[in-house]
């Protein structure tokens, strides 16, 4: 098959390109060039955001596990801005994908409300013009969209888990921009026939996640306390809401399960079925820690209207195609934070290089 990825240079992108590429087939993945953007930073390869970690020196700007900035080839991956229709056009013509998995957004609740508009242009308008140019150049693909499970936003606890006919109650401009981005997808389908699935995944962590998201900020924190090259405390927000830790190689897994069985129209939870606290997942991290550290509450980490639980049932999905979650909470974390110790090293005698240098000699794209 003829595999288009947008996004697939990001966190789960990268993975997902890798899963298909080993089952051989003929996999483009697109990227956005920080150039692009003039903002180097963001979850997602598609993600031309303005939130950015500052990297203390020594601190290793390599790619997320399993990310690759090339094709198999060794040619440099596509890079593709979704607002500008002329490149999704020409892209798509060229390609003329049969299966498409589009990851391509601005997925950051936090940075959504301080940039509601640019949310809204990569996440709907951009969505647009991806269907519109499939529905044109390649009308018999199959088409996977991936929203949240942030659409359900506040939610009664008594009706957790939460399957896919639960309201949709958005409570940021990002979770927003989610909902129209499904509506978008199924104007597409009921409109042209353009087979396009919908999962909805619930919060995943692992590898190669970046800091923008609360475990692997942690993480980070705790790996440059441990090299010393950070002050020995971990800042947070609100420890007390409950979400899902599913693992991102369960979720790869889940979306390919999905990209081809799934019923084209609907939408499929990617859930584990249970919520934790934040602040237990944060106690692993410490019990991991080689070093002691102080817990502080930083009031900026603390988004407004957040839920204070979210977990939904994946039952649809194991019907579907048996998809069950695989990975432990502890296993997945003590790999998180393995990931950024091996990211981060005292700084060389002499170096003068400052974290904005090294991560431009390192790396263009976000």
């Amino acid at each position: 098959m003829r595999v288009l990825i947008t996004g697939a240079g990001g966190f789960v992108g990268s993975g997902l390109a890798a899963s298909l590429r080993r089952e051989g087939h003929e996999v483009t993945g697109t990227i956005f060039h920080t150039s692009r953007a003039e903002r180097p930073s963001g979850e997602r390869a598609e993600r031309p955001s303005g939130e950015r970690a500052e990297r203390p020196s020594g601190e290793r700007a390599e790619r997320p596990s399993g990310e690759r900035a090339e094709r198999p080839s060794g040619e440099p991956a596509p890079t593709l801005d979704v607002r500008d229709a002329h490149e999704v056009d020409r892209l798509v013509e060229r390609v003329r994908p049969d299966w498409v998995c589009h990851l391509a957004a601005q997925s950051s609740a936090g940075l959504s409300w301080k940039e509601p508009t640019l949310t809204y242009s990569v996440n709907v308008a951009g969505t647009h013009l991806v269907l519109d140019a499939l529905r044109r150049y390649s009308p018999r693909c199959r088409v996977l969209v991936t929203a949240t499970s942030d659409e359900y936003g506040r939610v009664d606890p008594a009706l957790c888990p939460l399957d896919e006919n639960a309201p949709l109650r958005p409570l940021s401009p990002y979770a927003a921009s989610k909902v129209a981005q499904e509506w978008v997808a199924r104007t597409f389908y009921e409109a042209f026939g353009l087979e396009v699935v919908i999962t909805r995944a619930f919060m995943h962590i692992g590898p190669g996640q970046p800091p923008s998201f609360a475990t692997a900020d942690w993480a980070r924190q705790i790996a440059l306390a441990e090299a010393g090259l950070g002050a020995p405390v971990v800042e947070v927000g609100d420890l007390s809401l409950a979400r899902e830790f599913g693992d991102v190689r369960d979720v790869v897994r889940a979306y390919r399960l999905v990209l081809e069985h799934g019923v084209a129209g609907e939408p499929y939870n990617v859930a584990t079925g249970g919520a934790r606290a934040l602040g237990d997942a944060l106690g692993i991290l410490l019990e991991l820690a080689r070093v002691e550290v102080e817990v502080r509450i930083e009031p900026a980490k603390i988004r407004p209207a957040d839920p204070p639980l979210l977990t939904g049932s994946a039952a649809k999905l194991e019907r579907l195609a048996g998809w069950k979650p695989e990975h432990r909470l502890e296993d997945t974390l003590a790999e998180v934070l393995d990931y950024w110790r091996a990211r981060v090293r005292p700084p060389a005698p002499g170096d003068r290089s400052s974290p904005h240098d090294e991560g431009a000699r390192r790396t263009g794209r976000i």
